[in-house]
């Protein structure tokens, strides 16, 4: 086996691992992985610099 094809294998497993450690993160506490899914939505669709206020409103809101 090509060490291209293992390192590629060994890469989707570990991604894997991560997935599901962070569903059974969300099934034990949903509100806590909620905020923390809202918090990184607005960071990844938000590259400007804007208010922190609006930040603080939209995890009040998920709350």
């Amino acid at each position: 086996m090509p060490a291209g094809t293992v390192a590629k294998c060994i890469d989707i497993c570990q991604n894997v691992v991560k997935e599901g450690a962070a569903i059974s993160r969300l099934l034990r506490n949903p509100r806590t992985c909620n905020t923390a899914i809202v918090s990184r939505w607005y960071e990844e669709t938000n590259h400007t610099t804007e208010d922190d206020g609006m930040t603080q409103s939209t995890l009040e809101d998920v709350e």
